[in-house]
């Protein structure tokens, strides 16, 4: 059964975008840079416990537009990784994967990789012994079994927001 979406007038659009705010999981570490870009560009974000990932969601709630109540995504995951270190050495345990496992009914899954690139990884440009056929093999893993969209940026809290922005696009405003 097809579910019945209003349509939204370009005003009514931007409305529902000043009404997002994107949820910071509290133990997310050395993310200065992107709560300084959220407060920068005026995006809303609160830090609160997440179940699973670094980053999600909600639309606060806006009667005028027909949301009675806080409108909370439930099938985004955005985990992020400050270097290919970090995530060379999430990749060896048993702990992370289990992590992934669990979201296996999310529909949006995303893994952000700052300080680093496909390139890199070939390069063997990190610390970590994990060597790069390793590497490459449990990235394409996540992409394929648990299918996860992997990015590797530089600008972060811009990604970030696009792709709660996106997310938005397709759940509510498509």
């Amino acid at each position: 059964m097809r579910t019945i979406k209003p349509r939204y007038t370009e005003a009514e659009r931007k409305a529902l975008l000043s009404n997002l705010v994107i949820q910071v999981d509290k133990r997310e570490k050395n993310n200065n840079h992107i709560l300084d870009f959220f407060e920068k560009h005026k995006i809303q974000y609160e830090e609160r416990s997440l179940e699973s990932g670094d980053y999600n969601f909600y639309i606060k709630q806006c009667s005028e537009l027909g949301i009675m109540w806080d409108w909370w995504c439930d099938n985004l995951l955005v985990e992020r990784k400050n270097s290919l270190d970090e995530l060379a050495n999430n990749l060896k345990e048993e702990r992370f994967f289990n992590e992934i496992k669990r979201t296996v009914d999310m529909k949006h899954k995303f893994l952000i990789i700052e300080n680093g690139s496909w390139e890199d990884i070939l390069a063997h440009k990190y610390q970590s012994q994990y060597s790069e056929k390793a590497f490459f093999s449990q990235l394409i893993k996540l992409m394929t079994k648990y299918d996860f969209k992997i990015i590797f940026t530089k600008n972060t809290g811009f990604m970030i927001y696009q792709i709660c922005r996106w997310i938005l696009e397709q759940e509510i405003l498509k």
